[in-house]
């Protein structure tokens, strides 16, 4: 978790690939639900296997959504795809999505595009709107 550029965002490093290492703005309902707070209060949600079992804890703990609007649960990999689902939704472009979602770019874009800056993509994700409350 830093702060840049008047941002809140998870820095993602050690994960699978090159490209997955990035930038991820917070959305501010995340801020709003306490989320940032609970990560700064020291508990280690990102680590190991269990992740899936802690984002269940956690989302108990912080009173967030079970299930989405068609009545499915939510889990911590279901997360993913609404994150991408929203992100397309909200005419976020494909690049944008790319770089949030930690792929890489195919073909020629691999040549000539870097991955944007911290502002586009926190103004790819606030866009996202959640209608829970």
């Amino acid at each position: 978790m830093a702060d840049k550029e008047g941002f809140m965002y998870f820095d993602c490093q050690g994960t699978k690939t090159d490209n997955a290492v990035r930038d991820i703005p917070v959305h501010q309902k995340l801020i709003d639900y306490g989320v940032i707070d609970w990560i700064k209060s020291g508990e280690k949600m990102l680590e190991g296997k269990d992740i899936s079992q802690k984002y269940d804890r956690l989302s108990v703990k912080l009173g967030l959504p079970r299930e989405n609007r068609k009545g499915e649960p939510l889990s911590f990999y279901s997360l993913r795809h609404s994150f991408a689902t929203g992100l397309t939704n909200n005419n976020v472009s494909g690049l944008l999505i790319e770089d949030l979602m930690g792929h890489a770019h195919e073909g020629i874009k691999r040549v000539y595009i870097d991955q944007a800056g911290l502002i586009k993509l926190n103004d790819a994700v606030q866009k996202l709107s959640y209608d829970y409350d």
